[in-house]
């Protein structure tokens, strides 16, 4: 990975932490996520417009965009559920290693990424120090079964994050990756229509909540609406650039994972939870994790 694709993810990592930690604040109010995201695709949209008159979308890549949709709405929709009762220091580690170990087992299986011993030896770091973060997580204000339903939530989330990484490496590449084509949709168009996309495709689940909630979050919460949407798509357009750029997706999406040591930090330090020696021991093996895969990429 070049300086430039390394200071995306760095800018990326910074900002998905401060929006994944807005989200704990008020727990994972799905309605508020899903006006977060209908402001940030809305927004998005005349510049996406704009944009297809000098990249005119593809086909493939217009089929990539809908399937990283669909994935996109479970993602956010089961994102919400683990934060209603899990805290940050839990289920953002969980779900992003489990992502990072799954998209760099499933980017080798399909010939996308070459395997390179020390890029490998860093996704295999990262992924022990989120889990020592994750499954260290003591003292918490949940029960066992109740912890044990955000552990849950948070894997099945890591299983969503694996499947449209890996969907938009190829929709956003010009070039293709391994015997995959790329789907040739440039990062802002691609990015615009999966925010408006995802959004629309979680409008049933948004709006079975119950009456009134939708006017309530934007009267009380509107704040973290304007804050979480443009952030969270900013955070993605700046990963998609550098997919677009150009680099193995599975190193993009461990070294992008600095943003769990941020997120606990935040933790930590406002939220007041648990600090633990196997917390510390994970971050450590996550930060030796990094350097491993800027050294092997």
């Amino acid at each position: 990975m070049n300086g430039t694709v390394i200071a995306l993810i760095l800018a990326s990592a910074i900002l998905h932490a401060l929006w994944n930690f807005a989200m704990r604040r008020f727990r994972g109010d799905i309605v508020v996520l899903w006006l977060s995201l209908l402001l940030a695709g809305v927004a998005g949209l005349p510049v996406a417009v704009a944009f297809c008159l000098w990249h005119p979308p593809q086909a493939a890549g217009l089929g990539l965009l809908l399937a990283s949709c669909v994935l996109n709405a479970m993602f956010f929709s089961l994102l919400g559920k683990a934060y209603e009762g899990g805290e940050i220091s839990l289920v953002y580690p969980i779900c992003r290693g489990t992502g990072v170990a799954l998209t760099a087992v499933i980017a080798l299986a399909l010939a996308i990424d070459p395997v390179r011993p020390l890029s490998c030896a860093g996704i295999l770091a990262v992924v022990a120090g989120i889990l020592l973060i994750g499954l260290g997580h003591v003292n918490s204000d949940l029960g066992g079964r109740g912890r044990s339903h955000s552990i849950g939530l948070a894997i099945l989330v890591g299983i969503c994050i694996t499947g449209y990484s890996i969907i938009d490496k190829l929709g956003v590449s010009t070039q293709p990756q391994g015997r995959w084509p790329g789907g040739h949709m440039h990062p802002v168009v691609y990015v615009c229509g999966q925010y408006l996309g995802t959004a629309v495709f979680m409008i049933p689940y948004a709006l079975t909540r119950r009456a009134g909630a939708v006017a309530e979050a934007w009267r009380r919460r509107r704040g973290y609406v304007f804050f979480i949407g443009p952030a969270s798509l900013l955070t993605y357009l700046l990963i998609l650039l550098a997919y677009h750029i150009g680099g193995p997706v599975s190193s993009i999406v461990a070294f992008r994972e600095l943003a769990v040591v941020l997120g606990c930090v935040l933790g930590f330090a406002v939220l007041k939870e648990s600090v633990t020696a196997r917390k510390l021991v994970g971050i450590a093996a996550m930060l030796a994790g990094l350097v491993l895969i800027k050294l092997g990429s």
